[in-house]
């Protein structure tokens, strides 16, 4: 197959992945004014949060598939400012409590401010995919987002009690198109790979503990900058 060949696949399959989210978010739209319905009894309630959790990662999803096409293009672009990285993470955890709620699984928040130089809305995105990660893996114990900083780093935390993942793995799952865990989820293989991505081009490092039963720490090290009254 031509070049030009799979340019044109590749363009047909993002354009199918834009047409995808139309539908789907009229689905969010419509499931989150249900969720708030006071007339809805409780299994009723129930199913609406499942489907609209559901409904969620699948945008998130084709939202990561459509994030890569623009590292594959080179025309990823970043916005960098000084931002409290605690206050980020913790609007990014806020937004995700339901998914944890729905499980009823504890989801803890331990966030003491530090600033970074950072872009918002990627850094937004890899907050975001940790933390998805994390609670979709985990069915007992519990999940704890960590932030504080350690000298002149930014530490971001992400640890659970999920299923683990083998130590022979640990080297290959940020790379593209690598499941962290060989279970039936639903998952593009990509939310890894563009964590890192986004770190990198913060200057920063990402690592992960773990081991198969004993769940998941995955930190990500970022440079601290001054708080901006200081």
């Amino acid at each position: 197959m031509s070049n030009s060949q799979l340019h044109k696949q590749h363009q047909d399959l993002l354009w199918r992945l834009n047409e995808l989210q139309i539908p789907l978010i009229a689905a969010e739209q419509t499931l989150s004014l249900l969720c708030q319905d006071p007339k809805l009894g409780e299994s009723a309630a129930a199913s609406i949060v499942s489907l609209r959790i559901n409904n969620q990662r699948l945008l998130m999803m084709i939202d990561n598939l459509l994030e890569l096409s623009h590292y594959d293009n080179s025309t990823k672009h970043f916005q960098f400012r000084s931002l409290n990285l605690a206050e980020l993470i913790g609007q990014v955890a806020d937004e995700m409590l339901p998914i944890a709620q729905a499980k009823s699984l504890p989801f803890k928040q331990e966030l003491s401010n530090v600033y970074v130089f950072g872009d918002r809305t990627n850094l937004r995105r890899a907050i975001r995919n940790l933390i998805d990660n994390a609670i979709k893996f985990t069915h007992f114990g519990q999940v704890v987002v960590e932030c504080r900083q350690d000298s002149d780093q930014a530490l971001f935390v992400v640890r659970d009690t999920g299923c683990g993942i083998a130590p022979h793995n640990h080297s290959s799952i940020f790379e593209r198109y690598r499941q962290a865990h060989h279970l039936q989820q639903v998952g593009s293989g990509v939310g890894l790979f563009l964590v890192r991505q986004i770190v990198n081009r913060h200057g920063g490092s990402i690592g992960v503990s773990s081991q198969t039963g004993k769940g998941s720490t995955f930190t990500v090290f970022l440079p601290a900058v001054p708080t901006p009254d200081s």
